[in-house]
């Protein structure tokens, strides 16, 4: 029989890869282009001023918080000085009225009925206060010698105009026999009111011990105010108001 042939091995070829090679390239840092370098100074800008915000924010807060505090400081010093005005206010009224008060202490009471007198005037005139029932009348006592008296003089010049009808306003000079002396400061003072001439018995009647006094009387010749001292406008034109409140206060019998 005849040998078989052996077939030769052919060795295994090598399979060549025909895909290119992947080339590794080195990344080169992008450089920032030129709309890139405009836009962060704006950025920046941007931040600095959101940072700003942020910070007037914060502050905010703490400058109304300042504010409210000067407000509330604001008032509580305006209060303070108007209750300091009225605490002083009323001290001195208090203290006016205390010495109104002792000083009227020996007058004739509210509510008494005004002695009547006639007397006359400088001009030798006959006076007669019953002849004024039916209105106010204000009766003003001094002297020659009395200087607060003199003072007052203007005040009583400033107010006759107003008092003349109803309420009447009489000045009765307690030291009747210095006439010269009277006729004198009446003259001197350009004096535009009554002035009677009376005595010491008159001042006795209405229990007067210092000068000048003021009688304030109502339309049925009743005190119903008096002072002792200077008076001023504004005491005057009060003691006016009263006269006409009297009756509401203590209604006639």
């Amino acid at each position: 029989m005849g040998k078989k042939k052996r077939k030769k091995k052919t060795p295994p070829s090598r399979k060549t890869s025909t895909s290119p090679k992947k080339e590794t390239t080195k990344e080169e840092p992008a450089t920032p282009s030129k709309q890139e370098k405009e836009s962060k100074p704006s950025q920046q800008a941007q931040q600095e001023e959101d940072t700003k915000t942020t910070k007037s924010e914060e502050e905010a807060p703490s400058e109304e918080k300042t504010s409210s505090n000067e407000e509330g400081e604001v008032k509580r010093t305006w209060g303070q000085k108007v209750r300091s005005f009225l605490w002083q206010a009323g001290l001195l009224l208090g203290l006016y009225l205390g010495i109104t008060t002792y000083q009227t202490l020996k007058m004739l009471p509210i509510g008494k009925k005004a002695p009547n007198f006639t007397l006359v005037d400088i001009n030798g005139k006959r006076v007669t206060l019953s002849q004024f029932k039916g209105k106010r009348v204000i009766l003003h006592f001094w002297t020659t010698w009395c200087s607060v008296c003199k003072m007052n003089m203007p005040t009583m010049k400033w107010i006759s105009p107003y008092y003349k009808k109803d309420p009447v306003f009489l000045t009765v000079v307690v030291d009747g026999h210095r006439r010269k002396k009277i006729d004198q400061l009446y003259k001197e003072k350009q004096l535009n009111y009554p002035v009677l001439i009376g005595n010491q018995r008159i001042s006795s009647q209405y229990k007067i011990d210092r000068f000048p006094t003021t009688y304030f009387l109502d339309q049925k010749g009743r005190v119903v105010s008096k002072d002792s001292g200077f008076l001023s406008p504004i005491g005057f034109w009060w003691r006016g108001v009263w006269i006409n409140l009297y009756r509401w206060f203590k209604p006639a019998p």
